[in-house]
């Protein structure tokens, strides 16, 4: 339930909504209508998002594009490998953040919160965090400065590039900072069940509700940023894409 204060809608409760969106793993994936610019030129930066991965194969979770041809240079990529890894890319797969093998779990909600502070020591600036504890098992940002400017939209459950191994399973509550927000990862975590962003010190950049600030108009889903006017369409998705199983 939303509230209107100030002639802004503020969330009334701190829980997961009821919706959160599916993917099939073949050709369904949710993109920025406009170039997504919030990390052009940050080296400090956070991703918060719940997901509930089907398999633990190979498979794109986010990317942000930066011109590059090669599928490997993107501003960020990240995906779940075969080992039940999460890695996450920086520019180009030479710089990385990586969880631990087998920190991943198939059909279960997991939090995850990937991180990088460009101020903490070497190994230490970039951090994978799953369901609120650290479970980085590699560090490779040492050399990376700043991150290259985008040049499509937030793209989720897909890599920009097209069909390389989109996401199987649910995404839910995707946020982006431009700051790094380790010392917030329990509450954000919140014990497993969701918690309200806008509630923190820092607040989102970008903040996408998923199934919970879509829109359908018969052919396509629209969600809009609870914090901005920055939206998202989804392709090749159907209305029961929109899925009630949602972390709680």
């Amino acid at each position: 339930m939303f509230l209107a204060t100030h002639g802004v809608l503020r969330r009334e409760s701190a829980e997961s909504g009821p919706y959160s969106f599916s993917f099939d793993g073949v050709n369904q994936y949710i993109q920025g209508t406009n170039t997504y610019t919030e990390l052009d030129g940050q080296n400090n930066y956070t991703f918060s998002f719940w997901f509930k991965p089907t398999s633990l194969n190979n498979q794109i979770i986010f990317s942000i594009g930066n011109g590059q041809s090669d599928y490997r240079f993107q501003q960020f990529f990240a995906h779940v490998d075969t080992t039940g890894r999460l890695v996450m890319y920086h520019g180009s797969m030479s710089y990385f953040g990586r969880s631990q093998t087998s920190s991943l779990t198939a059909n279960v909600w997991q939090h995850i919160l990937i991180c990088r502070d460009h101020s903490a020591a070497i190994g230490q600036k970039a951090r994978v965090f799953i369901n609120g504890v650290d479970k980085t098992g590699v560090d490779t940002t040492r050399y990376f400065v700043n991150t290259t400017n985008a040049t499509t939209g937030l793209c989720i459950g897909e890599h920009t590039g097209g069909y390389l191994s989109p996401f199987l399973g649910n995404i839910d509550e995707f946020a982006v900072w431009d700051t790094d927000l380790r010392s917030d990862v329990t509450t954000i975590y919140n014990n497993g069940v969701p918690s309200d962003l806008s509630t923190l010190t820092t607040t989102p950049n970008t903040w996408f509700r998923m199934g919970d600030n879509a829109t359908w108009n018969g052919s396509k889903w629209t969600l809009t940023d609870v914090n901005s006017s920055y939206q998202l369409e989804s392709s090749s998705m159907t209305f029961s894409s929109r899925s009630t199983d949602v972390p709680t």
